[in-house]
């Protein structure tokens, strides 16, 4: 049984159902800000033999392949309830990121579909609900949960960015993904910036 998971069997047995949350997108010049949302029925899964289970990590520490993977395995897995909940750029440039993101992580409990007894999450999750919630740093690389959210949010993201270049071609986003690099901001310097792009953010 991974560490993620033995640190999750023991703060549900003190704070009951657990949800994690992660997001994924905070520093990118273009596109929404993604947060996942994970809680996982520990009295159904198996914690020691099930392989993709034990392989969740915090999606920095995986490799896209192994990302993608996982996002399937949490999508299709029945005691596995997901949700995922985004704030668009527009959203972004009229309150600010932080806002954004709470707003994101609102969504995405929501659409989790189930009532849970206390949420976790990494520092940055700017939490403004009602519910019992615990924040770690590094949490995405302590607990099972806060890791499982971040593979459903860099995953969505990802797949949201790169649908979004064959509309927008010469920005880079199939690989960046939005993100600042040397050839997105480029790509707005020759082509200016697009619908997706934060206008409240340094584009170039």
């Amino acid at each position: 049984m991974s560490d993620l998971i033995d640190f999750d069997v023991k703060l549900s047995e003190r704070h009951g159902v657990l949800a994690g949350l992660d997001e994924a997108g905070r520093g990118a010049l273009a596109g929404p800000v993604f947060v996942g949302c994970a809680s996982i029925d520990f009295y159904k899964v198996d914690l020691v033999d099930d392989v993709e289970l034990n392989e969740i990590n915090d999606s920095k520490q995986l490799t896209e392949n192994n990302r993608e993977n996982l996002f399937n395995y949490l999508a299709k897995n029945v005691n596995v309830h997901i949700g995922v909940g985004q704030a668009s750029n527009e959203e972004i440039d009229e309150v600010g990121i932080n806002p954004a993101v709470s707003l994101a992580a609102t969504r995405a409990i929501a659409s989790l579909g189930i009532e849970v007894d206390c949420l976790i999450f990494d520092r940055g999750i700017n939490y403004e609900g009602d519910l019992d919630h615990r924040e770690f740093k590094k949490g995405d690389e302590k607990s099972l949960h806060v890791a499982a959210a971040s593979v459903l949010a860099k995953v969505g993201r990802d797949r949201y960015m790169r649908k979004a270049a064959e509309r927008n071609e010469g920005y880079g986003w199939v690989k960046n993904v939005g993100y600042g690099t040397a050839e997105h901001k480029e790509g707005v310097r020759r082509f200016g910036p697009t619908p997706l792009h934060r206008k409240s953010y340094k584009l170039t």
